[in-house]
């Protein structure tokens, strides 16, 4: 047929589309807000037009929850902009492949035991008290004695494995009261819990499962279901996707809420390779896990240097080893094939004074059009800055 070159080839009839006809074309894939966000990718031209038409009909809140990963509440838990932001902050996690990494700021906390973000605020918790500190600004702005922690709507206390939670009347309230029944609520024998916005789950030393809600007005509890894996291995971490329980064990095997919450199925054995060309050891064991948050991490395989914490970020997995190497990865369009970091960043490459670089815990704040990484080593917490590239942001983003 032909010799023509692609300069040669006519370009596409929707090219030439009229913007009444597309922005009908639009109404059609309203529902559908996943394909919405796709065909803000074609061109500069439907990108603006999709742009106008969702912010004609205010759909930036209804996409956060019906096209972002768990409806959302990863991001906004995390980030203090506007839903339009939100949405444009969590295409950007596509591109992490070209992310530029910067440590930005270090706080030296030692010995933190529970890190959070929360808005625009690092809560930082350790055996002696809890300190508050600005993200933006890296400055303190208060502490107090670690007798808690004080969470969204609750302040929970856990003393010997028994958990006491206080309800608050307002998220921002730090005002717990002792003497009313209806506020406190002790739950015994605890092995690992997850803070919630107005939900602690918690998993007792018998297995079972159980989500503690807060009303603003008295405590409810529900069951969630009870774990029946192998003898020994002990529940080291829960992860809430899409309201479904995922459980990690101690020896790397998961397991998964099933759809009528009454029980838990296993997943998979973490037990292959992620190919980590940063890592200085494979280890021949099965990894030994004390942290694993993330329902998708059944589509991870691991075998290497011990990991000790990770947590998810909507559909990105932030994976910590116990030599100091920090993993950025997104699940894949095929699960069957070996997912590969986006970022892989060594702790004392960035701070050589560090001795014991084991991660205890990671977290993310999302700052316009970047994002912000902590990371809490037994010694210090590293702030760091994950930003891009100038032409992807003009690109796909202004």
């Amino acid at each position: 047929m032909s010799s023509d070159t692609a300069e040669n080839v006519p370009p596409s009839c929707w090219e030439y589309c009229p913007s009444e006809l597309l922005w009908l074309f639009l109404k059609y894939v309203r529902s559908d807000l996943k394909s919405l966000l796709t065909c803000m990718t074609v061109n500069q031209r439907w990108k603006n037009l999709v742009i106008d038409f969702i912010e004609c009909h205010h759909l930036w809140p209804r996409i956060i929850t019906g096209a972002i990963a768990n409806r959302g509440c990863s991001f906004q838990r995390k980030t203090i902009l506007d839903p339009k932001k939100i949405v444009f902050n969590s295409m950007l996690w596509n591109f992490g492949r070209v992310a530029k990494v910067a440590l930005r700021h270090i706080y030296k906390v030692e010995d933190v035991t529970h890190m959070y973000i929360y808005k625009d605020k690092l809560i930082l918790k350790t055996d002696a008290e809890v300190t508050y500190f600005d993200v933006k600004s890296t400055k303190k702005i208060k502490s107090h004695l670690s007798t808690g922690e004080l969470f969204i709507y609750y302040f929970i206390i856990l003393a010997l494995g028994d958990i006491y939670l206080y309800g608050k009347p307002e998220p921002d309230s730090t005002i717990y009261d002792t003497t009313k029944e209806n506020d406190l609520y002790v739950m015994r024998n605890i092995q690992v819990y997850s803070l919630e916005d107005d939900i602690c789950y918690m998993v007792t030393d018998r297995n079972v499962v159980w989500a503690l809600i807060w009303d603003r007005e008295k405590w409810s509890l529900k069951m969630r279901g009870r774990y029946y894996g192998d003898v020994g291995k002990k529940i080291c971490a829960l992860n809430i996707h899409n309201n479904r329980v995922t459980m990690a064990t101690e020896l790397g095997s998961m397991w998964r809420e099933d759809a009528d919450f009454t029980k838990f199925s296993k997943l998979c054995d973490i037990n292959s390779m992620v190919h980590l060309p940063s890592l200085h050891s494979v280890s021949k064991t099965t990894p030994r896990i004390r942290h694993c948050y993330n329902a998708k991490l059944d589509q991870l395989r691991l075998e290497c240097s011990e990991m000790t914490c990770a947590t998810p970020h909507g559909e990105v997995l932030f994976i910590g080893f116990e030599d100091g190497t920090v993993v950025v990865c997104r699940p894949r369009a095929k699960p069957q094939t070996d997912p590969q970091p986006d970022i892989i960043i060594q702790v004392q490459d960035l701070d050589k004074s560090i001795e014991d670089p084991t991660i205890v815990a990671l977290e993310v704040f999302e700052a316009e059009m970047c994002h912000h990484l902590f990371i809490a080593t037994t010694e210090k917490v590293l702030q760091l800055v994950i930003s891009y590239p100038d032409h992807i942001i003009k690109e796909y983003f202004e």
